[in-house]
């Protein structure tokens, strides 16, 4: 009998590949092409030789793997946590012009969007590519709004900033309440609204004096932090007045006065004597009543 012989070419069980991602929906491309979106399982997959897949998603870097798979096998490709397309902020931050310090930066909160950064980061990694808004924040001094447009992926930007202190908040509680006030402080009259509140520049010396009519000068010297709230509570005292017979001296002028009996008075016409005559007032005073003219004088 005659043996017929046949040749046949075994073809290896095809594959099949388990592909995820994080975030999912990345768009999956084996050889340049694509075939479904993470996470998802691909099969009747080339064995026992190498290709590339390939993962892109929006707002994130691309990534590539290679693989090699044996016959009829599953097997599990796991990209990961995806790279977001980001750039870096390198802040350079001072406070009113003067270098930061450990102490003021624990105060500090840098955001970006969802992101925050703690005052004490040198570089503020994984900004979103593109336009940007970064708020910069601390306790005592003014928030910073500062717009970044065009930022591209993979570049690092130094930013300069600077932060100014928030004004310091005097408060006056005055005894008695009812009074007519006027504050001056180095040479500059303030405006009192009626809550008796008004701002200060911090680091700044002041020397407050308070007036009220008929009441002795009070007077405070203050240095107030930034966003320092500070009450200057103060009881006027009234001005002595004068006792009959004694001298006194207007405190707040020191000007000294002496009793004079009461009595009838001159008065100069067209200017100081001697170049002048007197004439006699015949309007006499009266004990504890005002000199009738300005520039009068007594008989002697």
């Amino acid at each position: 009998k005659k043996l017929n012989s046949f040749n046949y070419m075994l073809s290896p069980i095809p594959g099949t590949l388990r592909v995820r991602s994080a975030p999912r929906d990345a768009n999956i491309y084996i050889e340049g092409k694509e075939l479904g979106m993470t996470n998802a399982t691909i099969s009747g997959l080339p064995v026992e030789e190498a290709f590339i897949v390939t993962l892109e998603k929006p707002g994130y870097r691309t990534k590539a793997l290679e693989v090699t798979l044996p016959p009829n096998t599953s097997m599990v490709l796991d990209f990961g946590e995806l790279t977001p397309r980001s750039s870096e902020i390198v802040p350079q931050l001072t406070f009113d012009g003067n270098p930061a310090t450990t102490e003021l930066l624990e105060g500090v909160v840098y955001r970006i969007g969802d992101q925050t950064y703690p005052g004490s980061a040198s570089v503020l990694d994984r900004v979103p590519e593109g336009d940007v808004t970064l708020e910069v924040t601390h306790p005592s001094y003014l928030d910073i709004t500062y717009k970044l447009k065009g930022l591209e992926d993979g570049k690092t930007y130094p930013l300069k900033l600077d932060m100014k202190a928030k004004p310091a908040v005097l408060t006056l509680s005055v005894h008695p309440e009812d009074v007519d006030l006027t504050v001056n402080s180095n040479g500059k009259d303030y405006h009192l609204n009626e809550l008796r509140t008004f701002s200060l520049t911090p680091y700044k010396q002041y020397y407050l004096t308070l007036e009220a009519q008929g009441y002795i000068p009070a007077h405070k010297t203050l240095l107030l932090n930034p966003n320092e709230k500070f009450t200057w509570d103060v009881t006027l005292e009234p001005i002595p007045g004068p006792v009959k017979d004694a001298p006194y001296t207007v405190s707040i002028a020191d000007i000294p006065l002496q009793w004079i009996p009461a009595g009838t008075f001159m008065k100069y016409k067209g200017g100081a004597p001697p170049l002048t005559v007197p004439e006699v007032v015949r309007a006499a005073c009266t004990e504890h009543s005002d000199l009738p003219f300005m520039g009068t004088r007594p008989i002697t």
